[in-house]
């Protein structure tokens, strides 16, 4: 069995090939309204850095135009399909594309607030358990402790 190619750009030229498309990647990346040399400075980076990563946006162009969902093409876990916080989906796939860790990706499943308080919120939930894993001794932007240290007589410190 073939091993899966190991970078975003082996996966993306892999995908256009398996689909027996024949345009130059040139031209294939103009259909998609990107760059016409998108791909070879994709190529370039990826030989620098295998694991370089592309942004959602062109991601999902790519995967559309290929007909092939977007976790396929990065290589990343399927998302859940439903989840009851659409917006955080957004936030997930935002902190996928900036290689956090999975650990603190994870986190905002276990988050329960009831409602959906939007994918900012998510994000910044994700970015907290992020700097917590990165800074252990730190305290956490969300903790009782924090806010109380960040006023002065009910007002907060400026």
């Amino acid at each position: 069995m073939a091993q899966p190619p190991q970078t975003i750009y082996d996966r993306i030229i892999q995908a256009i090939h398996s689909r027996g498309r024949t345009e130059s990647e040139r031209a294939f990346c103009t259909k998609i309204g990107l760059s016409p040399t998108y791909l070879s400075s994709l190529r370039d980076n990826c030989q620098k850095d295998p694991e370089r990563s592309i942004d959602v946006a062109t991601a999902s162009k790519f995967a559309r135009e290929l007909g092939i969902d977007i976790e396929t093409l990065t290589g990343i876990d399927p998302l859940p399909v439903d989840d009851p916080y659409p917006s955080r989906l957004d936030a997930v796939l935002a902190a996928r594309a900036m290689k956090f860790s999975q650990h603190a990706i994870d986190s905002a499943y276990r988050e329960d607030p009831g409602s959906d308080p939007g994918r900012l919120w998510w994000f910044h939930r994700i970015e907290a358990e992020e700097s917590r894993l990165q800074f252990p001794s730190a305290p956490s932007p969300f903790s009782l402790e924090t806010q109380r240290s960040r006023s002065v007589n009910g007002r907060r410190k400026r």
